[in-house]
């Protein structure tokens, strides 16, 4: 008999972005994996030695073990391989409301819509999530990028629950492309890290973007970067936050360059928290 645990939502990040949203991905398992404990309990009962369907869509694997008298049989396999299958949700979109886990910590998703805050359903539609229309917003433009914040309900592997996190994306100021992001930050995610995605070029030869979202107290963001060759002096910067979203459009570093640690200020300039890059 074999488990499977439900992995987190995929990063929908290109393939551009640098380490640390490598370590934003490891992150992410590690979180998510708190909120699937219930998915994993579920999966370990319903796994047989005969098999196991994730549903109707799910294909189904089986072994069982040989049986046979004969000495040179080679003995079947003892273990079953189940397949996790993401289900659909029942529609791409809603017309509901996101709960109060996010709406209680982004500002961004509680200030009245605003045209620029639509997207084409290209931009925003995916596989297993269904779509809060009404509450897709674009919290800043910064340097012709655009950066939107899109809340959804998520499907995980049947039969683990959905559950509500936002999609953050950089598009071209017209909102058009795909651009890059990340999927499935959930309020937990945001509160304790915020989503934080580095990539691309800036504007500059050898620089690069960072953008992060975060928590509504936070007013300001600090990142460090530690000294390093070619040679790399050790470099401090600091961004404003406006919508949720902090942006560093011009980090004098190349996107192999990854930030050692980070500081969030509130508006008073008190230091909320200090934490280094995983």
């Amino acid at each position: 008999m074999s488990t499977t645990v439900a992995p987190p939502p995929a990063e929908d990040v290109d393939a551009g972005v640098i380490d640390d949203a490598r370590a934003r991905q490891r992150r992410h398992r590690r979180i998510a994996a708190e909120a699937a404990v219930a998915v994993a309990g579920v999966a370990a009962i319903l796994i047989a030695s005969g098999g196991w369907s994730g549903g109707p869509n799910a294909g189904r694997q089986s072994g069982s073990a040989g049986n046979s008298p004969s000495l040179s049989a080679k003995p079947a396999p003892t273990t079953t391989a189940a397949r996790c299958v993401l289900p659909r949700p029942p529609r791409n979109a809603s017309q509901g409301t996101p709960d109060k886990t996010l709406l209680s910590i982004l500002g961004v998703l509680r200030r009245p819509r605003e045209p620029g805050d639509s997207l084409a359903p290209l931009r925003y539609l995916s596989f297993n999530e269904e779509v809060f229309v009404r509450y897709i917003r674009r919290a800043r433009v910064v340097a012709g990028s655009a950066y939107y914040v899109v809340p959804a309900l998520f499907t995980t592997c049947e039969p683990g629950p959905s559950y509500q996190a936002v999609t953050f994306k950089k598009l071209s100021a017209d909102g058009a492309g795909l651009g890059l992001g990340a999927v499935g930050a959930t309020a937990a995610i945001i509160e304790r890290r915020g989503e934080f995605i580095s990539g691309g070029s800036g504007r500059g030869r050898g620089t690069s973007t960072v953008w992060g979202l975060v928590p509504d107290r936070v007013a300001s963001v600090t990142l460090h970067y530690a000294a390093g060759p070619t040679p790399r002096h050790a470099l401090t910067i600091k961004a404003t936050v406006t919508g949720n979203v902090a942006v560093f459009p011009d980090v004098p570093r190349k996107s192999t360059a990854s930030w050692n640690e980070m500081t969030w200020r509130a508006a008073n300039g008190h230091i909320i928290k200090t934490f280094n890059q995983l």
